[in-house]
This record gives C-alpha cells, structure tokens and sequence, in this order.
C-alpha cells in the first residue's frame, strides 16, 4: 500500500513541476510584441525611431521628381522586444495612375503583391534586430503639377497582430514653384520666419495655425515637422501630404504641456517644407510661471 501510495505523489510531483517549467516560458512569452517602424527617402536619416503610432504621425517623409525619376523610400523594421518575432506588412493608399510604386525585399526581390494585399512576412527577427526593405515610386507622364500619391505602410508581430506602427510615404511630381507661403497668426520675423509667443502657460496652451498660399500657383507637396518635441506636440495637421492651390490654405495646431516642474522658458521649431526646402519655419515659444 505504502508504494502504491508513492507512484501517484511522484507522478504528481513531476507533473507540477512540468507545469512550472511551462509557466516560466510563458511568462517570457507574456512581453507584449512591439515592431517599430521607420522611413526615409533617398540618402537621408530615418524618422520614427521609437515612436508607435498607427497614423504615421512624426513618421512621414516626402520626396519629389521630375517624370521618369525614380524615388527610393527605405522601410526599416525593428523588433523592439526581448524574444524573436516576425511581422507583417501591408500597404494602405490610393492609386495613381501618375505614378508607379513597387515594394522590394531585403534581397531585392518585388513582393508588391504581397505587400497590396498584406501577406508579406518578414524573416524571423532575433531581439532588437531590425529588416530592411524599400519602396520605389516612378513619376509617370500622367503625373500633373501638384499631384502626389501617398502610402501608409502598416507592421504588425506575428504573435500579435493588433500591435503595429505606421509609416507613411509621399512621392510628388517637382516643378518651380510660384507658391508663396504665409503664417497666421506669428510675428514675422525674417522672409518666411515667423515667432509665436503662448500667452496663457500656466498649465497648457494650444494654437491653431493656417498657412495661405498667396501665390500664383500650387505649393510642392508640404510636410510639417516639429523638431523639438516633448512639451510641444503638433495636432490637427491639414498641410502634410497635399499641394496648396493658389489662394488656398491648410492648417496644424502646436500644443503645449508643461512639466509639472516646470523651467522658466520653452522654445519650439516647427517647419514647413516643400520637397528638401523649408518653405516656412515658426518659432513657438511658452513661458511656464508654475511654482
């Protein structure tokens, strides 16, 4: 009785400490998967390094060329987790029959099919290890001045597939442009410099900001940036991505939140550029007085 008694124990021991073991491994799987994205265009540096969005928000870039010029946008994939991964990646945006746009492996072969249609799988990633692939947009005869074709380009973990970040490309047809671009409201300071002084920083503050195009003919295609985020945030951005008409205009709000120890002075850059030219820089400054 006594070793028949035992036999159970043990396979009972042996099962708990199976059990254990399965635990501890899933505990290590329970870190939640994380791709981040980022992009550039051509030979420039990549925006979007820790940032996690599904809009493309601060990781947007834009380039332009004549017809029959190719751009190159180059997509990089990081696995920002401690265990490998895989990720998905798909393509959102409308077509164009200005321009041609191809996706490309890392070892060059196109899988713009699956790239459309979302099946494009990366190779499996070892922690913090990154993948990269390009996208290749050809400015057609059919493109008109001032038109654009845009992509947002979605990656998602295999093991998690409602965890992603975005990234977004423009490629735009360049012309000489006869756009002339204002600000409002903003101090000008310099031609197409403009300052802008928060008068309530007690806590937060918002603006609104509307660039007019009082030209005779379209903007190049705009994108706005901020280049020293933290307790400045942009917001509302109308201007990224299109080509203001003549006489039109578009709009982005700066948003200010201060610390809760907070400094006395907080100065922002924020630009407007037209292809690889600023077209409109603004100088946001917000006097914190919190105690």
């Amino acid at each position: 009785m006594a070793l028949a008694t035992r036999a159970p124990v043990a396979g009972i021991l042996s099962v708990g400490l199976l059990m254990l073991g399965s635990t501890q491994v899933m505990a290590g799987s329970l870190e939640i998967p994380r791709a981040d994205a980022e992009i550039r265009v051509g030979g420039d540096s990549y925006e979007g390094n820790d940032i996690y969005n599904a809009d493309a928000s601060g990781q947007t870039v834009i380039g332009s060329g004549a017809v029959g010029e190719i751009l190159t946008f180059w997509i990089q994939i990081g696995n920002d987790r401690n265990d490998f991964d895989s990720f998905k990646v798909k393509r959102s945006g409308r077509f164009h029959d200005g321009y041609r746009v191809r996706y490309y492996s890392a070892t060059g072969k196109d899988v713009t099919g699956q790239v459309n249609a979302g099946s494009f799988t990366t190779p499996e990633l070892a922690p913090h290890g990154t993948y990269v692939m390009k996208a290749t947009v050809k400015v057609r005869p059919f493109a008109t001045q001032g038109s654009s074709v845009s992509r947002y380009i979605t990656v998602s973990s295999v093991d998690a597939p409602g965890i992603n970040d975005s990234v977004r490309f423009v490629a735009a047809f360049g012309f000489p442009s006869d756009a002339d671009l204002t600000l409002n409201p903003g101090e000008l300071i310099d031609p197409g410099q403009y300052q802008y002084e928060f008068q309530t920083a007690e806590v937060n503050g918002q603006a609104d900001f509307t660039v007019q195009n009082e030209g005779t003919g379209p903007s190049p295609v705009l994108l706005v940036s901020l280049s020293t985020p933290g307790n400045f945030q942009l917001a509302n951005d109308t201007c990224t991505g299109t080509s203001v008409s003549a006489g039109g205009s578009c709009s982005f709000r700066v948003n200010f939140i201060a610390d809760t120890y907070c400094e006395t002075l907080f100065i922002g850059s924020v630009a407007v550029a037209g292809g690889a030219e600023d077209l409109v820089d603004l100088q946001v400054v917000a006097v914190c007085d919190l105690i």
